[in-house]
C-alpha cells in the first residue's frame, strides 16, 4: 500500500479536482508543530516532509508554517541540532559509524568536505577589487599578493 500524501481531509480526492483544505484551529496548529518537532528531535523523521506525513498533515503545510513562523523555523533547527548531538554521542560508542557519519554530515555542514565559509570582510573584498583593477582574477592570485597590498610580509 503506497504512503499517503496529504492530510485526512484531502485523501481520496481525484487528481485534478479542487479540494478545500481544512483550516486548523490555532491550538491544533500548535499541537501539530510540537509533534513535528518531536519527530525531528527523536530521529523518527529526518525531514520536515517525513515528519508531516507521519502525523497526517500535508508537508506543504509544515513548510508553510516554517516559512511564516520564525519561532517554529528556529525550533526546527534546534530539534535537528539536538538530534545531531545525540548522533555525535552515539558515534563514540558505536562500531558501525559509516551511515551515522553521513547523517551527521547532513545535519552539521561544518563536517562536510565542501563546507563553505562566507567572507564579509570589506577589506578583503576591496583587495580583490584592487587586484582585478590590476588585471588579476581571484583564481590566479597568490597568497602573498593581498599581503603585499596590505603592506604585510608573509611568514617565512
Amino acid at each position: 500500500m503506497p504512503k499517503h500524501y496529504g492530510d485526512k481531509n484531502t485523501r481520496g480526492v481525484k487528481p485534478g479536482t479542487k479540494s478545500k483544505l481544512v483550516k486548523y484551529k490555532p491550538e491544533q496548529v500548535v499541537r501539530f508543530k510540537m509533534l513535528i518537532l518531536d519527530k525531528l528531535e527523536s530521529g523518527e523523521a529526518f525531514t520536515l516532509s517525513e515528519a508531516a506525513n507521519q502525523i497526517g498533515i500535508m508537508p506543504v503545510r509544515a513548510y508553510s508554517w516554517s516559512k511564516y513562523d520564525p519561532d517554529f523555523r528556529e525550533m526546527i533547527a534546534l530539534a535537528r541540532q539536538v538530534r545531531a548531538d545525540r548522533l555525535e554521542m552515539e558515534l563514540t560508542n558505536s562500531n558501525n559509524i559509516v551511515a551515522k557519519i553521513f547523517i551527521l554530515k547532513g545535519l552539521r555542514p561544518e563536517f562536510r568536505e565542501n563546507y563553505k565559509v562566507e567572507v564579509s570582510d570589506t577589506r578583503f573584498v576591496d583587495l580583490l577589487e584592487e587586484l582585478r583593477r590590476l588585471g588579476r582574477e581571484p583564481h590566479t592570485i597568490t597568497f602573498e599578493e593581498p599581503l603585499k597590498l596590505l603592506g604585510v610580509a608573509p611568514d617565512d
